[in-house]
């Protein structure tokens, strides 16, 4: 059973992206991913969710994933591109179906959209949505982006979004939907819409199991069983036991934070020498690498 790793880019710099992205590609990581967040809001009211704030603006700008993910389609070439996770309800579904069917030829079906409803309020207040709708918003984005997929002419009709008969694309782009998030809701959107599942950061092997039997009992429900579903398992710390444990229940798929690689009080005032050092010391952990793959001479 092949096992297969992905990192975090969160808090690297524009400039660095594709560089750590070819770097990974050479040391045999297998993905990529961002999260994403709009904007730091001065004066936060609302609590991360799942556990210690992984960082803050303090230390990181907001990059936009989209367009990360364009420019490291357009200089690798094995490496996949995920969002885990993209804030879907944020934006207007046409315009990300748009953004796909862009994105995924110039990956070359190399890019796994991870999407999640979000847990900041003031972050829709900024940008005029209704925080307590995001749950409606996303399930009726993630229903017209699968009819999206086909190409051609597609319409809406919903309480969120609701538009005629329009064509963004002549023709049939796939991009696999993976839903991130735990609650009920959550496990429920991704038995029935998703192509897959991404556990949140601070989860343990018990309550991924949970959730994975609450998942393939909703796709029973949906009729979608059928359909081909992956679990990513974001590793609460990259450790070779926990890895192992997971494995042995199944699971393939994992990715390691951009937290467990690039510590927060340094993130900021590493070099690049450095985060690719850091890269390969985690993949040599993991057993992704192996010692002698050089790091500083490989980078362009």
């Amino acid at each position: 059973m092949a096992l297969r790793f992905g990192f975090g880019s969160l808090g690297n710099r524009p400039e660095e992206i594709i560089e750590l992205a070819r770097h990974g590609e050479r040391l045999g990581w297998h993905r990529i991913w961002f999260g994403e967040h709009v904007a730091q809001p001065d004066a936060q009211r609302s609590r991360y969710p799942y556990g210690e704030v992984p960082l803050t603006l303090t230390t990181i700008d907001y990059l936009d994933p989209l367009i990360q993910a364009a420019a490291i389609a357009s200089a690798t070439a094995t490496i996949e591109i995920a969002t885990s996770i993209f804030l879907l309800p944020l934006y207007h579904p046409i315009f990300i179906a748009r953004a796909l069917s862009t994105l995924q030829p110039i990956a070359e079906n190399r890019f796994i959209f991870g999407v999640g409803v979000g847990w900041m309020p003031e972050e829709f207040e900024a940008l005029g949505v209704d925080f307590n709708r995001r749950g409606r918003r996303m399930d009726e984005a993630l229903r017209f982006l699968r009819s999206a997929q086909g190409g051609g002419v597609v319409s809406h009709e919903g309480e969120e979004f609701s538009f005629g008969a329009l064509t963004i694309t002549h023709r049939s782009v796939s991009v696999p939907l993976v839903i991130g998030g735990r609650s009920e809701p959550a496990l429920r959107r991704a038995a029935r819409y998703g192509d897959g599942w991404v556990s949140t950061p601070d989860i343990e092997v018990d309550e991924v199991l949970r959730n994975r039997e609450t998942i393939e009992k909703h796709r029973r429900e949906f009729g979608t069983q059928d359909r081909e579903f992956t679990y990513y398992i974001r590793l609460a710390r990259p450790d070779p036991e926990l890895v192992a444990a997971f494995a042995a229940e199944g699971f393939t798929e994992f990715n390691v934070g951009a937290v467990d690689l690039f510590p927060r009080a340094q993130v900021a005032s590493m070099s690049l020498e450095q985060k690719a050092g850091a890269l390969e010391r985690v993949a040599v952990q993991l057993g992704i690498s192996q010692p002698e793959v050089p790091v500083l001479n490989d980078l362009d």
